[in-house]
């Protein structure tokens, strides 16, 4: 039986094969939380993420979903070490970090998961909650990062939530944002 990821009611990834499949793109986009436990260690999704069966759509293929998603996995650490090392990726990473270290420490949940997300997730997130108000970017997202999307916006919708200003609260996560792309 074929399975997905599901954000209460909302498809949010491709279907794969098995549930283990699912878990193991989850766990790639950073959806899986590692909890102790009085036993022993667990791992949970995250944000009332869950897997469920379900039927692929017409054109969608469980299987070429999983061998893409395999790829992705071999492919991106591949071409890191071709552009100048792991060393040299892990120093990049470094610096990113350094920099970004004061601008996240001021930062809500909602704008440090915006920091880890990737540029496109980034970008889509900005246009479609600081420019547009719908969701137009993030259906031209692959499932992966329409995780990360919509991780991102369930964290605004909490911090929105508890502030008294949400409007302000909005304007200040975009400036925000703005700022993480000029970097």
């Amino acid at each position: 039986m074929p399975y997905e990821l599901f954000s209460n009611d909302a498809r949010l990834s491709k279907v794969y094969p098995t549930e283990a499949d699912v878990w193991k793109v989850a766990r790639a986009s950073g959806l899986v939380a590692d909890v102790a436990t009085e036993q022993e260690p667990t791992h949970v999704l995250d944000n009332q993420y869950e897997t469920r069966p379900c039927d692929p759509e017409p054109n969608e293929d469980p299987a070429r979903n999983k061998v893409e998603a395999e790829g992705d996995a071999w492919t991106e650490p591949k071409k890191a070490k071709a552009k100048g090392g792991a060393a040299m990726t892990r120093l990049l990473l470094l610096l990113l970090f350094v920099l970004l270290a004061p601008v996240t420490a001021q930062a809500g949940v909602a704008e440090q998961s915006l920091t880890r997300a990737n540029a496109k997730v980034r970008a889509a997130v900005l246009h479609d909650v600081c420019e547009v108000h719908v969701d137009e970017k993030r259906d031209q997202l692959d499932a992966e990062d329409r995780a990360a999307y919509a991780s991102i916006l369930k964290e605004l919708q909490r911090s929105l939530d508890a502030k008294d200003d949400p409007e302000r609260a909005t304007q200040t996560f975009c400036e925000f944002g703005r700022g993480l792309q000029k970097h």
